[in-house]
């Protein structure tokens, strides 16, 4: 487990090594030369690659482990009746400001009992009722209970994040939610968790994206942290629009498993997305493929007859800038083609910078001083607008999955760029084969191969605008997530 966790799950330099309450807590735990199961923060996991995380506390036993530490900053994120049975059966061995240390057995040291955490206390209680109100209007909730006839629904999604891919997401999960749950009362929450956001709702909805994976395993842990409480809360849960982009620890697996496991219905949008959820974690749940909701944005469009391209042409560029992700030091040859072929755009055409991350305005900074490129932006809300902009486009250039999809929905010519089997490969593959014309694979990108691509759009640019009764198909395929919401919660 510990080679897995290293290959796949970034835990180097987590742990807040300059901070003295983690320290004399660490000093403590190092102390009990333990070599069974440790539950704790996963900040530990530096030092104990082979703890679990407090997410755990929701689906395992207390007898399971001979330490567990609580973080009281971060008690939320335990399960209370764990932390009532810890209390109860094990040691209080430790305890400072911040934590509190707990052994099964074998400590006679007496800690002070001024830093031990009591989950009922005045305070504490008080605390809670305060960020309960601040999280949801009480006089909404006494509205609800009163009237009783419509839900209450939380969507938790990475929205309002500077990413314009996951706000369609996150607004296209509000509609659908909207049409299944007439006259529901809708509120967003994204990361970090809070209580109080999942306390005055009766549904918890995970709102779609590529959220699931374990590479970030605070990514995980902070969205399996809405569906663990909302469960042990007695809330309905459910996600929609779902993808995986790699979950490959094993310890990854077992929480998704336990945390979508509890849902009621699973909405992804790849079957390869389902493959990951069923057969490599194991989720029992009902899962369901359709299109990326995005898709259900889409109405009818007529493919325009195109003349000839004109000489300089307005190009929409969505590139993706890969140095801050994980495989950055492989991708030396994909920067080089973007870099090459941003710089022939820019040179021959009028380009539209259309920001699907922020992450991405550092690639094109350099353009926008030397040729005056524009730098396009939307807020959540604006999807429409989005898709409109591109229709006023004469060429999408694009790595970034959901600028592919808004250049779909509007019916322009788009040339993409995708890696081998990633979201616009599986895509293509999956619904959009008419695609393939306009795609080069990364493996394959460079400034001739673009010039190649680009080349042919010049002499012919109607077989890059992918055929109008695929994309039709996906937009209904999208649309009938409402179809599975409906059924599942009538």
């Amino acid at each position: 487990m510990i080679d897995e966790l290293k290959a796949f799950v970034r835990t180097e330099n987590i742990f807040p090594a300059h901070d003295k309450m983690w320290l004399q807590a660490k000093s403590f735990v190092d102390g009990l030369g333990i070599t069974g199961r440790i539950l704790a923060p996963f900040e530990f996991s530096e030092y104990y690659p082979e703890l679990e995380p407090v997410q755990f506390s929701y689906f395992k036993n207390v007898d399971e482990y001979e330490v567990v530490v609580l973080n009281k900053a971060q008690i939320d994120r335990y399960d209370d009746s764990f932390v009532d049975s810890v209390q109860d059966s094990f040691v209080y061995a430790f305890g400072n400001s911040v934590f509190n240390v707990y052994v099964k057995d074998g400590v006679t040291s007496c800690p002070d009992l001024n830093h031990k955490y009591r989950r009922l206390s005045v305070e504490h209680v008080i605390k809670r009722a305060v960020k309960y109100q601040r999280g949801f209007p009480l006089l909404h909730k006494i509205k609800s209970k009163l009237t009783n006839k419509t839900p209450t629904i939380l969507v938790v999604s990475a929205s309002k994040f500077g990413n314009a891919g996951d706000d369609a997401i996150t607004e296209s999960a509000v509609k659908i939610l909207e049409k299944s749950f007439k006259g529901a009362y809708i509120r967003l929450a994204r990361p970090p968790f809070r209580r109080c956001d999942v306390d005055g709702a009766d549904i918890v909805a995970l709102g779609g994206g590529g959220v699931l994976y374990d590479s970030c395993f605070n990514n995980a842990m902070n969205y399996c942290d809405y569906l663990f409480y909302a469960k042990s809360r007695g809330k309905r849960t459910l996600g929609i629009g779902l993808g995986t982009q790699g979950i490959k620890s094993a310890r990854g697996r077992e929480m998704y498993r336990h945390a979508l496991g509890g849902c009621e219905l699973l909405v992804v949008r790849n079957k390869r997305d389902e493959e990951v959820l069923v057969e490599d974690c194991g989720v029992e749940t009902e899962v369901c493929t359709t299109n990326d909701i995005v898709f259900s944005f889409g109405k009818k469009f007529s493919k325009q007859k195109l003349g000839k391209p004109r000489k300089r042409l307005r190009v929409a560029v969505s590139l993706l800038d890969s140095k801050n992700l994980l495989a950055a030091n492989a991708m030396k040859r994909y920067r080089e083609g973007c870099n090459e072929s941003i710089d022939f755009l820019c040179k021959k055409h009028d380009v539209c910078f259309v920001v699907q991350s922020k992450d991405d305005l550092e690639l094109y900074d350099k353009y926008v001083s030397e040729y005056g490129a524009k730098v396009i932006t939307y807020d959540y809300g604006n999807t429409r607008k989005f898709i409109d902009f591109y229709k006023t486009v004469d060429l999408s250039v694009t790595s970034r999955f959901h600028g592919y999809i808004f250049s779909l929905l509007a019916g322009v010519p788009v040339i993409s760029v995708g890696s081998n089997a990633g979201k616009i490969d599986r895509l293509i593959k999956a619904a959009i084969p008419s695609g393939k014309f306009g795609y080069i694979p990364l493996r394959d990108f460079s400034i001739d191969s673009f010039h190649q691509v680009f080349n042919v759009f010049m002499e012919s640019p109607e077989q890059y605008i992918p055929l109008q009764a695929e994309v039709a198909e996906a937009v209904k395929s999208a649309q009938s997530t409402v179809n599975h919401v409906k059924r599942t919660f009538s």
